[in-house]
């Protein structure tokens, strides 16, 4: 396996006992059952909220599956405060080869900060896409200047696809607002 490869199944095991860690009840095997006013405070550090929703890209298609937002718990200084990771899916609709790099996505967040994906934590799927392929992964973009507890909106600049004869699109702008999502 490539390294990049074990980063990526690393970072989604790592997130995934994250959130079971912070969905779990925090009572030992066997121990006696804690009542409501001993239950200890437990913090979530995750939040996913399903999307299901459509980008029509002219050549391409892309379904926003997911959004999640990750809430930082590295205690080094430098560290992002949290991430926002949208699990996407993109096909080629058109009769010709495509290129597309998803990896080139800006993101505005509550009309603030801009990121771009953290290529380490990111599913490779930038490249030359052919007629009928769809491929699907995740995106994830560090978030610097403010902690991820709630994000209501997001906006995403999506680069522009090249075909084969080299007729480029323009970028497209997406607005996802989110609901009552909280990590």
């Amino acid at each position: 396996m490539g390294k990049a490869t074990i980063k990526i199944i690393f970072s989604l095991a790592a997130s995934l006992v994250l959130f079971v860690s912070g969905c779990s009840s925090g009572q030992e095997p066997g121990s006696a059952p804690i009542t409501p006013q001993e239950k200890p405070e437990i913090e979530v550090f995750s939040k996913t909220m399903e999307l299901n929703k459509i980008v029509d890209l002219d050549t391409m298609k892309l379904r926003i599956i997911n959004v999640s937002l990750v809430r930082n718990t590295d205690p080094d200084p430098d560290a992002p405060l949290g991430k926002i990771a949208l699990g996407i899916e993109i096909g080629n609709t058109s009769d010709k080869d495509v290129l597309f790099y998803p990896e080139d996505f800006e993101m505005t967040i509550d009309g603030k900060e801009i990121a771009s994906p953290d290529l380490t934590l990111t599913s490779s799927l930038g490249g030359t896409y052919p007629p009928q392929r769809v491929q699907q992964g995740f995106i994830t973009f560090p978030i610097k200047e403010k902690e991820v507890t709630s994000v209501k909106e997001l906006h995403l600049t999506i680069p522009p696809t090249t075909d084969q004869d080299g007729t480029a699109t323009e970028a497209k702008e997406y607005t996802i607002v989110i609901d009552d999502l909280e990590a």
